[in-house]
């Protein structure tokens, strides 16, 4: 059965399948990237891939959600950045340097969105760089089904991808527009449900704390600049989330002059901790 799909009517979706709908909605109108995200879906190397990496990064490292969700999240809000920086006229790389259209654009944002965090099988040091030799033959056993015999199209779109890949860290500068959009969509999965399994097994640190602070993230057309992130929060606690996070990767990116970032905080703050003591040492 294909992913996402149900034959039980009575069937309440997951956030999963939810997210998964509203991907593939969001690729329909291309091909290409609608044939690139049909086969990330239902490969069975990189699902068994990204169950191995919640195995590293929450199993062993109580850290966040690091597998197909966040994976869903991002290729969702990337291709959302990509098509809101596109409608004003700022071109990606790919369209700039004349090596294919928005579609193959599409198809860059959304493979490396989808498996940029695969290193962490490895470990969460340097995994942005263990992630481009697990990821290269993937995509290149991809852009062949989407490109055929064209060798020129498909290293053109296997390069960008890898920088996309690369440059996603908050330390790493990125040097084209796509891999900038791959740093910035990263960041804004922050939402409370990504902290709960290490906020569950006990880990109460700033990261879970202020990720449990986050309702939701919402990517719209900006006021001021071409793109808006606004960052839903019940406890002023989120916006270490902002700053140690989204802001770094956005000044990374090079794309600060197109993206506001805006936080929106309840009236009233929502107690995370019930406990009033913590130890700290």
């Amino acid at each position: 059965m294909e992913e996402g799909k149900t034959t039980n009517k009575h069937h309440r979706p997951t956030v999963q399948e939810i997210l998964i709908e509203k991907l593939k909605e969001h690729v329909s109108k291309s091909e290409k990237c609608r044939k690139a995200l049909e086969i990330l879906l239902n490969d069975g190397e990189v699902n068994a891939l990204l169950e191995a990496v919640n195995i590293a990064a929450v199993g062993r490292l109580r850290y966040n959600d690091h597998g197909k969700t966040h994976s869903i999240i991002t290729s969702l809000n990337a291709l959302k950045i990509l098509d809101l920086l596109y409608e004003a006229d700022i071109q990606p790389n790919t369209v700039k340097e004349k090596s294919g259209d928005i579609d193959d654009a599409r198809v860059t944002v959304l493979l490396a969105a989808y498996l940029h965090d695969l290193g962490h099988i490895i470990h969460r040091e340097r995994h942005y760089q263990f992630s481009l030799w697990i990821a290269k033959p993937i995509i290149e056993r991809i852009l062949k089904e989407i490109y055929g015999e064209n060798i020129r199209k498909r290293i053109q779109i296997l390069a960008n991808t890898l920088h996309a890949i690369y440059a996603h860290d908050k330390d790493v500068v990125a040097l084209t527009v796509e891999a900038g959009i791959i740093g910035v969509a990263d960041a804004t999965d922050m939402a409370k449900g990504r902290a709960r399994i290490p906020f569950a097994l006990g880990e109460v640190s700033i990261h879970s704390i202020s990720a449990l602070a986050i309702d939701y993230v919402e990517i719209k057309k900006g006021k001021e600049k071409p793109v808006r992130i606004e960052v839903h929060m019940s406890n002023s606690s989120g916006i270490f989330q902002i700053q140690e996070l989204l802001q770094k990767k956005l000044k990374a990116s090079n794309l600060d002059p197109y993206i506001e970032v805006v936080a929106k905080i309840k009236p009233e703050e929502r107690r995370i901790l019930r406990e009033t003591e913590i130890r700290i040492v």
